[in-house]
């Protein structure tokens, strides 16, 4: 069973959320977060944002950004910035032109990811946990819901439904076109309907947020009063998935031909079109033009972390062919999420340059290989719509 709960904490002012809340620090440039984080001084990316972001030259000591940041947030709560609510869940719907899904922000046990009832499919970084550690017990507050989900049931998506009928507390746009809104669950019978429905689901699941999801468990071993982390939750039939493809600024190789001959050793490798892959296929990008691979019927794989394209590609072509062992580290190698359109990702790649195009993994995948307590390799999913941090605030 998972057990959700209601949460003390603060939302954005209805007023001043589309100036507030910010994409997820992640998902942007070190460019990008300082250019909108210096545009307006109420963006939650001047607290988010880290001393990475800046140039060298005036790069601040990690401890006194930490402390600007805690005082811009002590700042912003002064000034009514945030409201203050009671312990209460709240709906949430993003939307875009094409794509609605609507869940449950509430407080999650960390016991519960300990006992492995929160699932993870990535690796954590140490020194990126150490980095989160920091931040949260210099700002003492969280306002990036680590974004969950779950395997559908009626019950829920009934009630959820229901909720959301009325007006929304909260609703905004983003200057990409998504429409955020929120609605306050505080009658106790609906809070009560709710986690009695929540306690049926058997497994939650992790979409974005596996550092956060370690820090927490970290927090709450050196802060035992602080044993739960803020979720956003989803069924699973309402999450998208998106490419997540990859670009190697040089392959190593004298000539294109001596780069498909290696491929070819492990690849079916036919020259094509726009690349669309399908499942059990990858599209390679070189030397102006894009190739569909296929991997050879004796190199298959039907273990299911084995069989995923992501997989196929690193343990096949990356590692043994281009030569690279780090997928975190290499300096070759960058990530680009699917909402690039591959015609961006095709005129970045330099001359010697190689780029990936990926089919989607899928939710389902995403649970398989969870539930086998298998890590995928990293960057296999990108979720989308994202999060955004500042909307919901829990303090301590």
């Amino acid at each position: 069973m998972a057990r959700i709960r209601p949460f003390e904490g603060y939302t954005v002012r209805q007023d001043l959320a589309a100036r507030v809340v910010a994409p997820a620090y992640d998902t942007l440039t070190p460019e990008v977060r300082l250019r909108i984080a210096g545009a307006d001084p109420l963006s939650y990316l001047n607290i988010t944002h880290s001393v990475d972001d800046y140039p060298p030259n005036v790069r601040p000591r990690p401890e006194e950004l930490a402390a600007a940041a805690a005082n811009r947030l002590q700042s912003m709560l002064a000034d009514g910035v945030f409201e203050r609510h009671a312990a209460q869940l709240f709906v949430y719907r993003i939307a875009t032109a094409d794509h609605v899904q609507t869940g449950i922000v509430a407080e999650v046990p960390v016991a519960e990811y300990r006992k492995g009832l929160v699932k993870r499919h990535e690796s954590v970084r140490d020194h990126k946990v150490d980095e989160l550690l920091r931040h949260t017990d210099a700002v003492s507050a969280v306002a990036s819901p680590i974004s969950l989900t779950y395997r559908a049931l009626a019950g829920i998506d009934s009630a959820v439904g229901e909720l959301a009928e009325a007006d929304p507390m909260i609703r905004f746009e983003t200057p990409n076109g998504e429409e955020h809104a929120a609605w306050a669950v505080s009658s106790p019978a609906n809070v009560d309907l709710l986690t009695a429905l929540f306690a049926d689901v058997d497994s939650l699941y992790i979409t974005d947020g596996h550092h956060r999801a370690a820090t927490a468990d970290r927090r709450a071993e050196e802060h035992p009063e602080v044993d739960h982390f803020l979720a956003a939750i989803f069924p699973d039939h309402q999450m998208r998935t998106l490419a997540f493809n990859r670009c190697v600024t040089d392959h190593g190789f004298a000539t294109v031909a001596d780069l498909l001959q290696a491929v070819g050793e492990r690849f079916d490798v036919a020259e094509a079109g726009y690349p669309v892959p399908k499942p059990g296929e990858l599209s390679m990008y070189a030397h102006g033009l894009w190739y569909l691979l296929t991997p050879r019927e004796e190199r298959a794989s039907t273990e299911p972390l084995s069989a995923l394209d992501v997989s196929i590609l690193h343990n096949e072509l990356l590692g043994p062919v281009l030569g690279i062992s780090d997928l975190e580290t290499d300096p070759r190698l960058s990530y680009v999420p699917g909402s690039v359109e591959l015609e961006q990702v095709a005129l970045q790649c330099p001359p010697r340059g190689v780029a990936f195009a990926l089919h989607p993994t899928s939710v389902h995948e995403v649970m398989v290989i969870s539930d086998l307590g298998q890590l995928m390799p990293p960057k296999s999913t990108w979720f989308y719509p994202k999060l955004r941090s500042g909307l919901f605030l829990r303090a301590w």
